[in-house]
């Protein structure tokens, strides 16, 4: 008789999850551990470039979807068994190389499928704007890898790179955010424009640090993902306020929990807004002491008001609430009293990431899957880059020059990337 590796919270995971993103001539990963079923979050992972890329948004879903599979895993067999009938033989491997969530995961089955062999994807027809999805390399602009860790360590030392922020205070600085290696090393690491450390702190403060931001009064807020809560700290690593509390998850009604967050933006009076996405579906306004005011959203779907992981949120030039809507790869402006203005949803990405602002009003979008990133303004997009050497960039932040910084999760990378112009601008400049 064989085993089936399954419960109730296994099954129910599944079920809700049923989605998974095929992308032409790649491959898919499906993995579950056999000794931690009921484990639904990162076990999802796709081939990608070779290298199998963690999915920390569910159980099978790989980043968005577009087709739908359903698996019974049979351990002793070797094979997982599919909703069409598919039967695809797996090996073991060990869960270090797989999955960030690794620590208490022994070992994974892994599934793999050849995309283009069972599930044909059409490629995406309508350019709405005049650009591919997957953009091109662009010949304006100089990407270099950046960053210099101490004592010989480099990026791949970490677990995650998680997020990158630009620091306008003093002479300025660029900020990353990493899960590292060991809870006793610190979390955030900040450069200066060269790539020089200059100082860290945030050991043992967060077990998933996922984003970071520096508001426009010169503070740092950090979200812990997985410990759903969000705090605000002095440049020096001082924490002032914290909402959301260690550990413990609320619904989509909750004015004091969270469940996934994933970033915050802060007005000119001090009020805040934390996208409540990976678990929730949902917006939360809190006023500059944390006191809660009101929720935007709170379900999970594509109509207006309904979102489907709520990821980037900014206040623009205009005093409009900007939110990225990931996995219905929409752009969405509301008022700050949360009533809908507008949202762009032809911008044609694969899986929108990271959002930045210029000061004149300039969006420069991430997008992971399309490799690239898309630059925005007064609703035309001005230009856009690719050839990132296989990087999937997660966050993006723009320093004063309006050089860009991108980090890639999973990968554990670190670039920087010049336009040209601006780059020979910097270079007559210097002394």
């Amino acid at each position: 008789m064989h085993r089936v590796v399954q419960s109730k919270e296994y099954m129910r995971a599944i079920e809700e999850t049923q989605r998974v993103h095929l992308l032409q001539n790649s491959y898919i990963a499906i993995l579950c551990d056999s000794s931690v079923p009921d484990y639904p979050h990162g076990l999802g992972a796709r081939l990608h470039g070779g290298s199998i890329v963690p999915n920390r948004e569910s159980f099978l879903v790989i980043n968005s979807f577009r087709s739908f599979a359903k698996f019974h895993l049979y351990a002793d067999r070797g094979m997982a068994v599919g909703s069409h009938g598919i039967k695809i033989q797996f090996g073991f491997a060990d869960s270090e190389n797989l999955c960030l969530a690794g620590g208490f995961m022994k070992k994974h089955i892994c599934a793999m499928i050849s995309l283009a062999a069972l599930f044909p994807v059409a490629r995406t027809s309508a350019q709405h704007r005049g650009l591919p999805a997957n953009v091109p390399p662009n010949p304006n602009y100089v990407v270099t890898d950046w960053g210099q860790l101490p004592d010989g360590k480099n990026w791949k030392d970490m677990k995650a790179v998680d997020s990158v922020t630009f620091d306008p205070n003093g002479k300025g600085s660029i900020v990353v955010l990493v899960t590292p290696p060991v809870p006793t090393d610190p979390s955030v690491l900040v450069f200066d424009f060269d790539g020089k450390l200059q100082r860290s702190w945030g050991a043992g403060m967060f077990v998933r640090p996922y984003d970071m931001v520096v508001d426009r009064f010169g503070y740092l807020w950090i979200i812990d993902n997985t410990q759903n809560f969000v705090a605000k700290f002095t440049e020096d690593g001082k924490q002032l306020l914290m909402v959301g509390k260690k550990g413990v998850a609320g619904d989509n009604t909750s004015h004091d929990l969270f469940s996934g967050p994933t970033d915050v933006a802060v007005a000119k009076n001090g009020d805040f807004f934390v996208t409540d996405g990976y678990i929730n579906s949902r917006i939360v306004k809190f006023d500059k002491n944390g006191k809660f005011l009101m929720i935007i959203g709170g379900t999970k779907g594509a109509d207006i008001g309904q979102f489907n992981l709520p990821h980037r949120v900014f206040i623009d030039s205009k005093n409009e609430l900007v939110m990225m809507d990931r996995v219905n790869k929409r752009i969405q402006f509301w008022t700050l009293d949360g009533k809908f203005i507008k949202q762009w949803t032809d911008l044609d990405f694969m899986y929108p990431s990271g959002m930045a602002m210029a000061p004149d009003g300039t969006f420069y979008f991430s997008d992971s899957d399309g490799q690239s990133v898309k630059i925005v303004k007064d609703d035309k997009i001005l230009d856009a880059f690719g050839g990132l050497d296989g990087m999937r960039p997660h966050q993006i932040a723009i320093d004063h020059s309006g050089a860009m910084y991108l980090v890639d999760e999973p990968f554990r990378i670190v670039k920087k990337v010049v336009k040209k112009s601006s780059l020979n601008s910097q270079l007559t400049t210097q002394p």
